[in-house]
């Protein structure tokens, strides 16, 4: 078979999202700057979030990467280069090597992610703590912090431990255990969601509390819903 434009067409799209981050990320350091308000909390998660988004990028692209080796293409004829990761090709079509490191970002990538995502969940609480300081809300924000922090250690560690040896998961001579990789993550996307629709309904009690109309109450739920996606 031959190869999916799928796998650069993924590149460009997150490149694009993770480029607008960024600028965005720039445009909430610049207005800090200029009004004298300060770096919270949130504002140092946001700068992690953003980091460890260009090294998920990095990995992506590590998938499709390739070197300058002239090597036979899967279709059988030469081309320059030989993929890395084989992102974008049938799996069937990849040999044993490139399907060796494929998994080896692909861990590597899992390792980013359950670091980025509770830092993202966090960096939203930590924003909101500081519009909002009734000890009530305050404690609320701190019990979901804790929460998300605890959940994501264990699934880091989990990560870790998903293969025993570890190098099992990407060596297929390497006679290993491995627990179900499909039940882990939909275990953790599970949660994932369910906190996601959670940080989204805390501000809400809070904003109709507010002294303003009903009208400016929509539009600024509708912002911090905005902010969410």
């Amino acid at each position: 078979m031959g190869p999916s434009p799928k796998g650069k067409e993924m590149i460009v799209i997150v490149s694009v999202l993770v480029g607008l981050t960024c600028i965005s990320m720039a445009l909430r350091f610049v207005a800090r700057v200029k009004r004298r308000t300060g770096f919270g909390v949130d504002d140092c998660l946001c700068f992690v979030a953003v980091v460890l988004m260009l090294g998920m990028l990095i990995e992506l692209i590590l998938c499709k990467l390739v070197n300058a080796l002239e090597s036979p293409s899967l279709t059988g004829e030469y081309v320059s280069g030989c993929f890395i990761g084989g992102n974008g090709y049938h799996f069937s079509d990849l040999d044993t090597r490139t399907i060796t490191r494929f998994y080896q970002i692909f861990l590597s990538n899992q390792f980013t992610y359950f670091v980025l995502t509770p830092v993202i969940k966090i960096s939203f609480l930590c924003f909101y703590r500081r519009l909002f300081t009734t000890k009530r809300f305050l404690r609320f924000t701190f019990c979901l912090n804790i929460l998300i922090a605890t959940w994501s250690l264990g699934i880091f560690l989990a990560c870790a431990l998903q293969c025993r040896p570890l190098r099992a998961y990407w060596d297929v001579n390497v006679k290993g255990r491995c627990f179900s990789a499909t039940t882990f993550i939909i275990v953790n996307q599970a949660f994932n969601v369910v906190m996601d629709f959670v940080i989204l309904a805390v501000p809400i009690p809070m904003i109709w509390r507010l002294h303003r109309s009903w009208q400016d109450k929509l539009a600024l739920n509708a912002v911090f819903a905005l902010g969410g996606l």
